[in-house]
């Protein structure tokens, strides 16, 4: 009987290390760039962080809370040396708290201001409308405000399983989490318009001779970027659009373990945990990004277990327990597609923002106008984007009395800052420069005065001066701005609670309770949100 727990205690753990030794499938698109890792300054106004491309919130898959709640007493059992497990299946909802003070609504704003201006901003030299966004940039002439109010759910399904392995090696324990994850990111555009766009465009931006019908009747339409205007292409990445989702697994995690110290009344243990770089792929092709997981990447490192019974009752009936559970990891470089910014001359870093979205003149080999380009197309590829350490810490006060439990805990996440250690994409060398509000009316031959002028100045509020072509107008990768594509450190506290009940004299002891959570992000760099948990399992 102890051969057959041996061979089947062995075939479920290789079974169980199968995901996780498997190698990321990702590959880059070509050979990459090294860059320095240097810190990125990050735009903060009345403690909001903002002028960013990319949100990575934490995995729907780590949650020490969901893994705690109705398992914690029944693992690293006093003087076992069998083959005993614990499977359990947890049903969550979670979504982020609605209001200003809890939503990344500044997150994406290129001026750190709850509503941008929008409308037609004409040359520096002529300028008094004094807006946030140049609707030139799009093909639109009406004008209005345009805010945010991001709103993100997930409906999980999390499978775990603890393999109790005294009968390989006393002492030895695995464990392993498949959350399956449905989830929902909608940037919540909000455009109010105040002035209706023209019926015509300006044909000398976007390479017709005469003028032409407008293509989007709202900016709410404009910021899709999903119709050319001109010779003006459609957008293909940074879209801001409305509801996405997104199905997957996120992040296979597998702990091998071993009990240090296991007593009647408290345990010690400790572990290797392997997160495997599963989930959905990023593709940047909208700024907030529906993702499962944590962006496909590896993650390895160590967990800490313990607990102790602080009380019981004289016939052991009612118990008092505290529990901590604990886990550190390093996030390796992976392969993920992202949008960056570019750094026009001679602005600041606050005059960046929202670079992605301005126009491009196209150069052929002679220096000659022959298109239109959007930056976001030409700014988008493969950065290898990893960060040095991501964590928790969980601990939980659980009373026990017959077959009846509840708990109540807390938790602390955090995650250091991302870095690019490699760029794998290039900007095609002497092709593009910005176009601001220089002549374009598609006429390709030499003689045609201003089309081959360009405005190297210009920023997402105010074409800059148009000036003569010269080569040292052409965007280079030097132009690249990584920071704005990367997630600085972020870190959560989160309160947790639940009751549920044992069938105590059952053989197999099923179980079930109800859960939930809320947490709190820190300077919208981690979601705040809140959970509802139903959770059921066995002891076999």
């Amino acid at each position: 009987m102890n051969l057959t727990k041996c061979l089947l205690s062995f075939v479920l753990v290789t079974a169980l290390l199968t995901p996780i030794i498997k190698a990321d499938d990702q590959s880059c698109s070509c050979a990459c760039i090294q860059l320095c890792d240097e810190p990125c300054t990050v735009l903060s106004r009345s403690g909001h962080i903002y002028g960013k491309n990319v949100y990575v919130p934490r995995s729907q898959g780590s949650n020490l809370a969901r893994q705690l709640m109705g398992v914690e007493e029944k693992i690293h059992k006093f003087g076992n040396e069998c083959f005993y497990g614990v499977g359990t299946v947890a049903v969550e909802y979670q979504q982020m708290f609605n209001g200003s003070d809890r939503n990344i609504s500044k997150w994406f704003s290129s001026t750190g201001n709850a509503t941008m201006s929008y409308g037609l901003n004409p040359t520096p030299a002529t300028n008094t409308n004094n807006l946030d966004l140049n609707g030139y940039n799009w093909g639109y002439t009406g004008s209005g405000t345009v805010s945010f109010c991001p709103k993100k759910n997930d409906f999980i399904v999390d499978l775990n399983v603890y393999l109790g392995l005294d009968s390989l090696f006393c002492g030895m324990w695995a464990r392993l989490d498949i959350p399956f994850v449905r989830t929902s990111f909608d940037v919540g555009l909000i455009d109010s318009q105040t002035g209706d766009p023209s019926a015509f465009l300006d044909g000398n931006l976007y390479g017709a001779s005469a003028d032409f019908a407008k293509v989007y009747n709202t900016f709410k339409d404009a910021l899709k970027g999903d119709k050319a205007v001109g010779d003006l292409p459609v957008l293909k990445y940074a879209k801001i659009c409305g509801k996405q989702t997104a199905t997957s697994v996120a992040n296979i995690r597998f702990t091998w373990g071993y009990d240090w110290f296991r007593r009647e009344c408290w345990h010690f243990a400790s572990g290797l945990l392997f997160v495997a770089p599963v989930g959905t792929k990023p593709t940047a092709e909208y700024m907030f990004e529906p993702i499962v997981g944590n962006y496909r990447r590896l993650e390895i490192g160590s967990i800490t277990n313990a607990a102790y019974e602080i009380w019981q009752n004289c016939d052991a009936t009612q118990t008092v327990s505290v529990f901590l559970d604990a886990y550190m990891t390093t996030i390796f470089p992976a392969c993920n597609k992202r949008t960056l910014s570019i750094k026009p001359e001679n602005l600041s870093i606050e005059d960046r923002t929202w670079s992605q979205y301005l126009m491009l003149k196209t150069y052929n080999s002679s220096n000659q106008v022959v298109g239109q380009e959007r930056v976001a197309n030409i700014s988008t590829g493969d950065l290898k984007v990893g960060a040095s350490i991501e964590g928790a810490l969980a601990v939980m006060l659980q009373w026990n009395c017959n077959c009846l439990m509840s708990g109540l805990g807390y938790e602390l996440w955090g995650r250091s800052r991302e870095h690019a250690r490699y760029r794998c994409f290039e900007i095609d060398k002497n092709k593009y420069a910005l176009q601001g509000l220089s002549l374009w009316d598609g006429t390709t031959t030499s003689g045609v005065t201003g089309n081959n002028a360009n405005a190297p100045t210009s920023d997402i509020s105010t074409a800059g001066t148009t000036t003569s072509f010269t080569t040292g107008s052409y965007l280079t990768d030097d132009d690249l701005d990584v920071c704005s594509a990367l997630h600085p450190g972020a870190h959560s506290n989160k309160i947790f609670g639940f009751f549920g009940y044992n069938w105590c004299e059952c053989t197999w002891q099923p179980f079930v309770l109800i859960g939930g959570e809320a947490e709190f992000g820190s300077s919208d760099a981690a979601v705040s949100q809140w959970g509802i948990i139903a959770k059921g399992g066995v002891n076999f």
